[in-house]
C-alpha cells in the first residue's frame, strides 16, 4: 500500500479535509495563464489540471451530501476569487465603485459560480458507492453538464473552464473541431479522476494507466493529423494595431484626432512591412463618435482604406433615436468596416456585458444605483453580420468577450465567415490574468470553427491564431506596436460548426441512460 494510498484511509478530519480543498484550489487555478508560471512554462500547467481532482476526491471521501455540497461550494468560492480578483480593481478603478462595494458586486457573481461547485462536489457524494464504471460515467457528464449550464445561464459565463488551461496545448486541443471546447473539459477531468484512482486503489489500477494512455495517445494522433492535413484554399495578408492608449486619453473627446493619427501611423507601418497586407484591425471603441456622423474622421479612414487597397475593421459605438425623446434613445457597442475606400458599414454587438454594457434587473440593485442611475443600456444587436473583403474573404467581427461563446461564434461562421476579428478594450483589466484568459478563448475559436482569428486589444494583448490554434505573433500587454502575417483560409465548416449541440446532448443522453441502469439494478437488487 503506498504513502498516498496510507493517507486516504485516515479518518477525515477538518485540517486535513481544509488542506486537500486548499491544494486542489491552488492546483486549479495555477493551471491557468498569469498564474505561478504563466505562459512560460506551458507543459507544466497543462500537467497541473489534470492534477487538481486528486485532493479534490480524497477531501470528498466519506462525505455525505451536505457536507460535500459545502466543500465543493467553499472550493468554488477560492477557485472564483482566486481566478477574478483583477475584477475587484476593474470595478475600483475604472467604474469608481469603492473597494468595498466592488467586492460585494463581485461576491454575488463568485457565489453563483460556487453553486456549480457544489453541486459538483453533491453528486459525486451522491453516486460514490456506485460501481466504478458507472462513477467515471456518470462524474463526468456531471462535470460537463455544469460546465455547460454554467456558460449559458443568467447571461452565461465560461471563464476558468478547465479546457482553456490546455490551449497551448496544440495537439491536444484539435478534436474540438469535432466536438466542441465541453468535450476537452470532460477528457481533462476524466484524466484527472482516473489518476486519482491510480493513485489512491490498486483495483484496476493496470486497467486506468492504460486508459490515461490511450486516451492522450488518441487525442494527440488526431491532432498531429489534423494539423498535417489541413489544405488551405487560399491565404491573406492581415494586422493588428496596439495603441496602448490610456484609459483617460483614449477617450477623451479632445484627443479622438491625436489617436486617429497614431491608429493611422500604425497602420501605414504594417503597409509599409507589407504591402500585400489586405486586412488590418483596431481596437474595440477606438473612436468614441459614431462614424456615421462623423463625417471627417470617417473620411480619413475611407481614404486610407482606398489609398492602400485594403480592408479595416475598428470597433465604434453607435445610435439612434427610435422616437423624439431622450428614452427613446438606442445605444449599439459594436465595429465599423472599410473596404477600399467604402465604409462604414457596420456590426452591432449582441451578447453584451452585464454590468459593463447593462443593468439586470436593474430595480433588484438599489444600494448600488448612485453608481448606475446615469448609465445608459445598450441595446443588443439582431444580424450575425458577415462583411465581405472579395469572393474568397468573408469576416465577422466579435466584439469584446463575444469571443468566449462557442456557441456563438458557430452562427457567424454559419453565416459564411472564413475569418474572424476580434476588438476588445482590455485596458479595464490592468495588469493581471485576464488578457491573458483572452488568448485561451480565442485559440480554441480559432482550432473549434477553422478560422483565423485577428485580435486587437487596446493596451493587448493583440495577436494572429492560424485556423490550427497555433499563435502566429502577439503583442506583449501594455507595448505599442503593430503585427503582420499572412493566414491560410479553409473555407471549411467543422464537424462542430455543423452540430454544435451534439456532444451536449450526448452527454445528456449519456446521464439519463445511467440513472436509469441503476434505477433498474436497484430494483433488482431487491
Amino acid at each position: 500500500m503506498n504513502f498516498i494510498t496510507k493517507i486516504s484511509k485516515l479518518k477525515i478530519s477538518f485540517p486535513r479535509t481544509l488542506l486537500l480543498l486548499i491544494l486542489s484550489v491552488i492546483l486549479y487555478i495555477f493551471s491557468f495563464p498569469n498564474f505561478l508560471f504563466g505562459s512560460k512554462l506551458p507543459l507544466l500547467t497543462h500537467i497541473l489540471a489534470f492534477l487538481w481532482p486528486i485532493p479534490f476526491f480524497l477531501g470528498l471521501e466519506a462525505m455525505k451530501k451536505g457536507k460535500a455540497f459545502l466543500y465543493g461550494f467553499l472550493a468554488g468560492l477560492l477557485i472564483n476569487y482566486g481566478g477574478f480578483y483583477w475584477l475587484i480593481e476593474t470595478l475600483h478603478k475604472y467604474g469608481m465603485i469603492p473597494l468595498i462595494q466592488s467586492f460585494l458586486i463581485i461576491s454575488i457573481m463568485v457565489i453563483y459560480l460556487g453553486l456549480y461547485w457544489g453541486a459538483l462536489a453533491f453528486f459525486i457524494s451522491l453516486y460514490k458507492n456506485l460501481p466504478q464504471t458507472f462513477k467515471i460515467i456518470l462524474y463526468t457528464s456531471i462535470f460537463i453538464l455544469l460546465e455547460y449550464l454554467k456558460s449559458h445561464l443568467v447571461t452565461g459565463f465560461t471563464w476558468l473552464g478547465i479546457e482553456y488551461s490546455q490551449y497551448l496545448n496544440l495537439y491536444f486541443i484539435q478534436a474540438a473541431d469535432i466536438f466542441g471546447p465541453y468535450f476537452i473539459a470532460g477528457v481533462v477531468f476524466i484524466i484527472g479522476y482516473l489518476l486519482f484512482l491510480s493513485f489512491t486503489t490498486t483495483v484496476n489500477r493496470k486497467y486506468n494507466i492504460i486508459a490515461i494512455i490511450s486516451i492522450l495517445v488518441i487525442l494527440n494522433i488526431y491532432g498531429v493529423l489534423r494539423v498535417n492535413t489541413l489544405k488551405p484554399i487560399s491565404n491573406l495578408s492581415v494586422g493588428a494595431i496596439q495603441p496602448s492608449l490610456p484609459a483617460e486619453i483614449k477617450d477623451a473627446p479632445s484627443k479622438q484626432d491625436e489617436n486617429l493619427d497614431l491608429y493611422l501611423q500604425q497602420s501605414q507601418e504594417i503597409v509599409n512591412i507589407n504591402k500585400s497586407v489586405k486586412l488590418i484591425v483596431w481596437p474595440e471603441t477606438a473612436l468614441r463618435r459614431a462614424l456615421r456622423y462623423d463625417i471627417e474622421r470617417s473620411s480619413r479612414i475611407e481614404e486610407f482604406s482606398l489609398k492602400n487597397n485594403l480592408a479595416l475593421i475598428l470597433g465604434n459605438e453607435d445610435y439612434w433615436y427610435a422616437g423624439n425623446t431622450k428614452d427613446s434613445l438606442l445605444l449599439k457597442n459594436g465595429a465599423a468596416f472599410y473596404n477600399s475606400g467604402i465604409g462604414p458599414e457596420m456590426y452591432h454587438k449582441i451578447h453584451l456585458v452585464p454590468f459593463g454594457e447593462f443593468i439586470p434587473l436593474r430595480n433588484l440593485w438599489g444600494p448600488f444605483k448612485k453608481y448606475y442611475e446615469d448609465m445608459f443600456d445598450f441595446s443588443r444587436g439582431e444580424e450575425r453580420t458577415v462583411f465581405r473583403v472579395n469572393e474568397f474573404f468573408k469576416i465577422s467581427v466579435l466584439v469584446c468577450y463575444e469571443i468566449i461563446f462557442p456557441e456563438d461564434v458557430v452562427k457567424y461562421v454559419k453565416n459564411g465567415a472564413n475569418l474572424l476579428a476580434n476588438v476588445t478594450n482590455n485596458v479595464w483589466y490592468g495588469v493581471s490574468a485576464g488578457p491573458l484568459q483572452d488568448v485561451a478563448f480565442t485559440v480554441f475559436r480559432a482550432v473549434e470553427t477553422r478560422c483565423p482569428v485577428v485580435r486587437s486589444a487596446n493596451n493587448g494583448i493583440s495577436l494572429i491564431v492560424s485556423g490550427k490554434g497555433k499563435i502566429l505573433k502577439q503583442i506583449p500587454l501594455n507595448e505599442k506596436n503593430v503585427i503582420e502575417t499572412d493566414v491560410d483560409i479553409y473555407n471549411i465548416k467543422t464537424f462542430y460548426v455543423r452540430t454544435p449541440l451534439l456532444f451536449p446532448g450526448l452527454v445528456i443522453l449519456i446521464f439519463i441512460a445511467a440513472n436509469l441502469k441503476i434505477i433498474f439494478w436497484n430494483k433488482k437488487k431487491k
